[in-house]
């Protein structure tokens, strides 16, 4: 039985590390375009974009510490 509860926890972490990783090139390919922005609104619009994908990692991450 904790055999199959550790190869599960194992399973989530592995997809929690591939979505953090996909989620920081969402971020740093939003930060490029940030940086490169001139027009306010578009740059406040792309931050809301980073901090929203920063927020969504940071909940998954509540979810892992909860299951275990």
């Amino acid at each position: 039985m904790s055999f199959n509860y550790m190869t599960i926890t194992k399973e989530q972490v592995q997809k929690f590390h591939r979505e953090r990783i996909n989620h920081k090139k969402e971020q740093n390919l939003l930060l490029s375009k940030i940086q490169k922005e001139s027009d306010l609104d578009t740059k406040k619009t792309l931050l809301k974009e980073y901090i929203q994908i920063n927020q969504k990692a940071l909940q998954e991450y509540q979810e892992i510490i909860n299951q275990s």
